[in-house]
């Protein structure tokens, strides 16, 4: 009975070492999450003006991620739903950055668009000058024929 009793207690050890060591496990995450936040709060400070309205998306996650990283020791769900806000949030954001680049891309396509429609005028008009030339030649040369 005295072994039963004492295997019971060294399993009750165990169970709580292994409880404080998950906790830990979890403290640790939390940090983990909070540093992360810490470095996306930065990220987001540093975005352009093109990304303002993103920034504003990102602060209010922030600040959502925020109150949930506080009790997160207290929960392993809410750190969970922490972690997939945050990679929500990442791929917003390069969803956000993939679109800003296509933009850019077609405005530089319209860039080029406009520059080959402006090179094609002017050649276009030096043919005309060319033309009119030849043309008041040939009328000149032909008004002279006549005479």
């Amino acid at each position: 009975e005295a072994d039963a009793m004492k295997a019971e207690r060294d399993r009750a050890l165990d169970i709580s070492r292994n409880k404080a060591e998950a906790l830990r496990h979890l403290e640790t995450q939390e940090e983990q999450l909070s540093a992360k936040l810490r470095m996306l709060t930065h990220s987001s400070e540093r975005m352009d003006r093109e990304r303002g309205e993103l920034s504003a998306e990102l602060r209010e996650q922030s600040a959502l991620l925020q109150t949930e990283a506080s009790a997160a020791s207290k929960s392993a769900i809410l750190w969970k739903e922490g972690d997939d806000a945050l990679q929500q949030l990442a791929i917003s954001l390069r969803e956000r950055e993939m679109e800003a680049d296509a933009m850019k891309a077609e405005r530089d396509r319209a860039l080029d668009i406009s520059r080959n429609k402006a090179e094609a005028l002017r050649h276009l008009e030096t043919q005309e000058e060319q033309l009119s030339a030849k043309l008041r030649m040939l009328t000149h040369s032909s008004e002279r024929m006549d005479r």
